[in-house]
């Protein structure tokens, strides 16, 4: 099982590295191809018409890039053909409900995933400590790492693994949630066109909701499988039967 490491906190980041020495520790084959310095929030944009550069590393390279450059660029520059596995992460702090959209972590797992290569994106809390992992941590990775390694995943998905620091109590398969953000623009002091853009999600916690977030909160490791085809079927027979039968 060869298994190609990435992630968007960069290849210096506590979580790619202890996923690391999980994989050492366990005799799993693995390189790493992750960027540079954090590329947080970048989603699925690639560098295009741009040059890249590329460090060596003992275990692989930096890209000076994009996750999803990381990805393209280490599938070729490291793989004679591809790797098996990709693992993005662990991420500095959750990626639950919308925003995945935003996550490079997820995106390079969809990046390998689009390039024929099964992946699984694996975050946990902002306050992640190399030199602090609980047991209760050490045990749920493992369960995620082997649960990601034995699923047949279909065509076009992705696993999505979102682990709490500590106090986990269970696994819960759970769709992710779905809300908007609230975003503020902060005008820098001292350039009046420079902005910074702030905000929160507007996401309201309720018991009784069965989603990433809540479950997430709650002290649940989650599991989301995620998709990249965002065709939304339920409504598309309604379209069809609309503007189909227009005549032109």
């Amino acid at each position: 099982m060869r298994i190609l490491l990435t992630n968007d906190d960069g290849y210096k980041a506590d979580g790619i590295n202890y996923l690391k020495e999980y994989l050492v520790k366990n005799n799993y084959e693995y390189k790493i191809s992750a960027p540079q310095k954090e590329m947080s929030a970048q989603s699925s944009s690639l560098s295009h018409k741009k040059y890249i550069h590329v460090e060596e590393l003992d275990d692989g390279i930096a890209v000076g890039g994009t996750p999803a450059d990381s990805i393209i660029v280490g599938g070729e520059y490291l793989y004679d053909d591809k790797p098996d596995m990709v693992f993005s992460g662990i991420n500095h702090g959750p990626n639950l409900g919308t925003a995945i959209i935003y996550s490079g972590t997820v995106a390079a797992a969809i990046a390998a995933s689009i390039g024929g290569v099964k992946a699984a994106a694996f975050s946990t809390g902002a306050a992640f400590d190399i030199k602090n992992i609980s047991k209760n941590f050490e045990y749920y990775l493992d369960k995620a790492v082997n649960i990601a390694l034995s699923t047949k995943l279909i065509k076009n998905t992705i696993l999505n693994f979102n682990i709490p620091l500590d106090n986990i109590i269970g696994i819960k398969v759970t769709p992710m949630a779905v809300f908007s953000y609230n975003s503020v623009l902060i005008k820098h002091e001292q350039h009046d066109n420079h902005f910074l853009i702030s905000g929160s999600s507007n996401y309201v916690p309720n018991e009784n909701h069965d989603n990433d977030m809540e479950h997430f909160l709650n002290g649940y490791m989650t599991i989301t499988p995620i998709q990249y085809d965002m065709t939304n079927y339920s409504y598309i027979n309604e379209l069809k039967a609309k503007y189909e039968t227009l005549e032109l």
